[in-house]
C-alpha cells in the first residue's frame, strides 16, 4: 500500500489518528422501547445505508458514541460501518471511532469500507467471529493531507451519488420489466395479445373450430379411451380366472366379454366436472372455460422412501428444481425406483410440471430428451396433442400474478395446490391455432424481458465493483489531484500526537 500512494501521504495505525471506544452492553433492565435515555445500538442490526435507526433506548449507558463517530461492527459480523448522527449508547457488538485533528469522519468511514477485508481476515471465533479492540487499533490506515481528505470525501460522494442514481434507474427498469411480464401474461389469457381466431377467420373468409368443439372432440376420445381401458382390464381378469380354473378361452370369449364390459364401463364413466364460471369474466369469441380433466391426464409424483432398497437409483425432480418457465438442473437428487414405478411417475417431453407446495402453481414444461421421475410434491400434466402445454404454463403464471390461484390453496404456514384443487381450477382456452400464436408471442416477449433483465442484473452487479473501484482510486490518490500547497500529512500527524494526551480513550 505504501508503494502506490502519493509521497505526501503517510501510513500509520488507526490508534494514532482516532479515539477508539469499544462498546459495552449495559444491564438488560436499563433497555426500553419508549425513548427513555440514549438510543442504544447493540450491533449492525439497526444499521442503515449511512446512519443507524434506533429501535430501543438505554437509561444507563456504559459506553457512548457521539455525532460524527464512525460505528463499526466488531462481531457477528465484522466490518459493517455507519456514522452516528446522534449521541448514543453502544453495546459490545460495536466500536466507535472518533478521528482526531479535525479529520472528516466520512474519510475514515469510506476508508474502513475499503480496507475491511484486512480486518475480517483477523476475525476469530467459532459460534461467531469477532475482532478485539487491540486488532482494531492496530489496523493500518492512510493519512493524506487534511485538505486532500476533504476533497477525497467530496469526490467519493459525488461519484457514489451518481452511481446510486444509476442503480435506482436500474431498479426502476427491473420493476418495469416485472410489470411488462405481468401485462404480457395477463393479455395472453384474456385474448388481447394476438388477433383472436374468430376475427381472423372472418377477415380471411374461412371457418374455424371454436375451443368448445375442440374440447368436445377431446372428451369423446377421452370417454372412448377410458371405456376401452376399463373393458380390457376386466377382460384380462376374466381370461386369467378362466385359465386358472382350467377352462378354455377363445376369440369369441374375448369379443363377448369386451362387449359386456364396455356396456358396464359406459355406465360407470363420469364426465369431468364443469368449472364454476359465476365470478369469471366473459371470454373472447371462440374461447371457453374448462378444467384440465377435459384435455389432460394428471397425477402426482412418487413419495420419497429413503428405506426403499428395491429398484435402481434414478434421478428425479423436486419442487426446488421447477422454476417459472424453466428447470434448475444444478442440484438433482436420486432415489430408488422400479421400472414400473418409473413409467407411472416420470415426465416426458411436453409434460407440464407444476409445484404442489413451496410456491404452489410454479411450473414449466419438460423439454428434456430423456424422461425423468418426479417427487410427490409435483403435479404431472400430460396434455392432449391439440392443447399447448406452454399455454397452460403461462395461464398458471398469469393466475399466480393476479392472485386468482391463491384462493385455491390449502394450508396456513405451508400452502398446497392439491390435486382436487388443480382439477377444479378453471382455464380459459382458445382455439388450437390461437393457442400456438399466443405461446409464440409470449415466448418472444418473455425472451426479450429475460434478456434485458440479465443485462440489468449484470449492470447492477457491476455497480458494486465500480463502487469498490471508486474507493480504490480514492485511497491510491487517483481520484483527486494533489495540491503542493497542502499542509503535509506528517505535520498533521505531529499535531494529532500532541493532542492525544487530552483525548478520551476506553481500553
Amino acid at each position: 500500500m505504501r508503494n502506490c500512494v502519493p509521497a505526501s501521504w503517510k501510513t500509520t495505525d488507526l490508534d494514532s489518528v482516532a479515539v477508539i471506544t469499544s462498546g459495552q452492553s449495559p444491564p438488560g433492565s436499563t433497555y426500553n422501547i419508549s425513548g427513555k435515555g440514549l438510543p442504544f445500538f447493540q450491533g449492525k442490526a439497526e444499521f442503515g445505508e449511512t446512519s443507524p435507526t434506533p429501535v430501543k433506548w438505554c437509561s444507563e449507558p456504559l459506553r457512548i458514541a457521539y455525532p460524527g463517530d464512525v460505528l463499526m461492527s466488531v462481531r457477528a459480523p465484522v466490518g459493517p460501518t455507519n456514522l452516528a448522527d446522534t449521541t448514543c449508547c453502544i453495546g459490545r457488538g460495536l466500536a466507535a471511532i472518533t478521528p482526531l485533528g479535525d479529520m472528516p469522519s466520512k474519510f475514515y468511514l469510506y476508508y474502513l469500507r475499503f480496507s475491511v477485508e484486512a480486518l475480517v481476515r483477523q476475525a476469530t471465533g467459532t459460534t461467531f467471529q469477532a475482532i478485539s479492540g487491540k486488532q482494531l487499533r492496530a489496523h493500518e490506515v492512510l493519512v493524506p493531507p487534511l485538505s486532500e481528505q476533504h476533497r477525497i470525501v467530496e469526490a467519493i460522494e459525488s461519484y457514489l451519488s451518481r452511481l446510486d442514481d444509476a442503480v435506482a434507474s436500474l431498479e426502476r427498469v427491473q420493476q418495469n420489466l416485472k410489470r411488462y411480464r405481468t401485462s404480457v401474461l395477463k393479455a395472453a389469457v384474456e385474448g388481447r395479445l394476438v388477433p383472436i381466431e374468430a376475427e381472423l377467420s372472418k377477415k380471411e373468409g374461412r371457418s374455424y373450430e371454436p375451443a368448445s368443439e375442440l374440447l368436445e372432440r377431446i372428451l369423446v376420445e377421452r370417454r372412448k379411451k377410458w371405456i376401452e381401458n376399463a373393458a380390457e382390464k376386466a377382460r384380462a381378469k376374466a381370461e386369467k380366472k378362466a385359465r386358472e380354473a382350467g377352462k378354455p378361452w377363445t376369440h369369441a370369449d374375448n369379443i363377448k366379454t369386451l362387449e359386456k364390459e364396455r356396456a358396464k364401463a359406459a355406465k360407470k364413466y363420469k364426465e369431468p366436472a364443469v368449472p364454476d364460471t359465476t365470478d369469471l369474466p366473459d371470454l373472447p369469441e371462440g374461447w371457453c372455460w374448462t378444467t384440465i380433466q377435459h384435455f389432460a391426464e394428471h397425477r402426482l409424483g412418487k413419495m420419497l422412501d429413503k428405506a426403499k432398497n428395491d429398484g435402481k437409483f434414478s434421478k428425479y425432480l423436486r419442487n426446488a428444481n421447477v422454476q417459472w418457465f424453466n428447470f434448475d438442473m444444478s442440484d438433482i437428487a436420486q432415489m430408488r425406483i422400479t421400472d414400473d414405478e418409473f413409467a407411472n411417475v416420470s415426465v416426458v417431453a411436453g409434460d407440464l410440471v407444476v409445484c404442489e407446495g413451496g410456491e404452489p402453481g410454479r411450473c414449466s414444461v419438460w423439454e428434456g430428451q430423456e424422461p425423468i421421475a418426479i417427487q410427490k410434491a409435483l403435479h404431472r400434466v400430460r396434455v392432449h396433442p391439440e392443447v399447448q402445454p406452454w399455454f397452460l404454463a403461462y395461464h398458471l403464471g398469469a393466475d399466480t400474478l393476479s392472485h386468482r390461484l391463491d384462493q385455491e390453496f390449502t394450508g396456513t404456514t405451508i400452502k398446497h395446490f392439491t390435486g382436487e384443487a388443480f382439477h377444479a381450477h378453471a382455464f380459459a382456452v382458445p382455439p388450437a391455432n390461437e393457442q400456438l400464436r399466443i405461446v409464440n408471442a409470449v415466448r418472444s416477449g418473455l425472451s426479450l424481458v429475460n434478456h434485458i433483465s440479465t443485462q440489468v442484473q449484470n449492470a447492477t452487479a457491476g455497480s458494486s465493483h465500480l463502487r469498490q473501484s471508486i474507493l480504490k482510486w480514492a485511497f491510491e490518490g487517483k481520484l483527486v489531484e494533489q495540491d503542493p500547497n497542502d499542509e503535509p500529512a506528517s505535520v498533521l500527524l505531529e499535531r494529532i500526537k500532541a493532542e492525544c494526551s487530552a483525548s478520551r480513550r476506553y481500553q
